[in-house]
């Protein structure tokens, strides 16, 4: 099982899983958000060696005594199940029912839809879980390392020069000097993830592609970063372009949750590329968010967890995308589509390391 799951058994002593958590095991019946005797018997794991399935938000349990001496919890405080990380995610962000997409941003970005029956993608690009919200189902594309990357310019370039800058206040000096950038980034590619294709999924080296030195302002570190937030919303388009032709539904409008959206630039580049709004909920650290919504359902707080995500929603902010600059990045995106192929087509030749190859890739 998964790590949550390891947590909740060293603090309850209980040995269970929820839908979102257990359902990443390969051994789910989706539909029926329970372990598949099918597949079990397939990879010939025993029944009796999987844990019982609560739903999200259950009290499994109580903090052993051994458990509180080890963490200073109090003894027989409720244990509560979570779930998995995009889903608590995407519960926080409110999308917990019908077709609704969102991209969650941190070190990696998942671009999801969350749907009311489970939808497969025939060719195994994405992969489908349970979410947390019962009744309810996410496909997701994984965008790799698009949060590393951007920490790799903030500490790697601009505070490695300039070390008297903060972490606190990197970022902000980079997006104001990326905001002075057109889109496109002055012809800079950021090379790093690939759309996700689960048969064959692999990655090229990361790459800046377009850098000028015979002329350093149009190409200097506020184009370098837009680059790379760049990237990492053209990974989120190749993937929402995956999702509605699996779901037969084009994303109207997404929510944007994570460290990413709090920032100015990076939900209006993902705006301008996606063209369509985007909403960036005022609760940015999600994940957590959506855990202390399971905690509050699990505590009586609140009947369950569509309750509680409607008592707590708060007004979005909101990106518009802009209409040329949607247009520059139509060419720009196909641009970055046929370099990426080209330096995975390296990295395949042995010419370059890929950043990541899948099991089979």
């Amino acid at each position: 099982t998964m790590l949550g799951d390891w947590v909740v058994a060293r603090l309850s002593g209980v040995y269970c899983t929820d839908p979102s958590l257990g359902s990443s095991s390969n051994l789910f019946d989706l539909r029926a958000r329970t372990w598949s005797p099918e597949s079990a018997a397939e990879m010939q794991v025993p029944l009796e060696l999987l844990p019982p399935v609560y739903e999200s938000g259950t009290v499994v349990g109580e903090i052993t005594p051994e458990a509180a001496t080890q963490t200073g919890l109090l003894t027989g405080t409720r244990v509560v199940t979570g779930g998995g990380d995009t889903q608590l995610a995407l519960l926080a962000a409110g999308n917990t029912s019908g077709l609704h997409f969102a991209t969650v941003g941190g070190t990696f970005w998942q671009s999801t839809a969350v749907t009311s029956e489970p939808v497969i993608d025939p060719e195994f690009r994405l992969r489908t879980l349970c979410h947390v919200a019962p009744g309810a189902w996410m496909t997701e594309g994984i965008g790799f390392l698009h949060g590393l990357m951007s920490r790799w310019v903030r500490d790697g370039l601009l505070r490695a020069a300039n070390p008297g800058i903060s972490i606190d206040d990197g970022y902000d000096v980079l997006e104001n000097l990326a905001s002075d950038v057109p889109p496109g980034a002055n012809g800079v590619v950021a090379i790093a993830s690939n759309v996700m294709d689960g048969k064959q999924w692999r990655h090229a080296a990361p790459s800046l592609i377009g850098l000028d030195i015979l002329q350093p302002e149009r190409t200097s570190l506020g184009a370098i970063f837009r680059a790379v937030e760049e990237n990492a919303a053209y990974v989120a388009r190749g993937h929402y372009e995956v999702l509605a032709e699996i779901s037969g539904a084009t994303p109207e409008r997404i929510k944007f949750v994570g460290g990413p959206a709090r920032g100015r630039l990076w939900p209006q580049i993902v705006a301008d590329v996606l063209g369509v709004p985007v909403e960036t909920p005022p609760v940015r650290e999600a994940t957590s968010f959506g855990a202390a919504l399971c905690a509050l359902v699990g505590a009586g707080a609140y009947p369950d967890l569509a309750a509680a995500v409607a008592a707590t929603a708060r007004e979005p902010g909101m990106f518009w995308p802009d209409a040329a600059a949607h247009e520059t990045y139509d060419v720009a995106y196909a641009r970055w589509q046929a370099l990426n192929a080209h330096q995975i087509a390296a990295a395949d030749a042995g010419l370059t390391p890929h950043l990541w190859r899948g099991a089979g890739a």
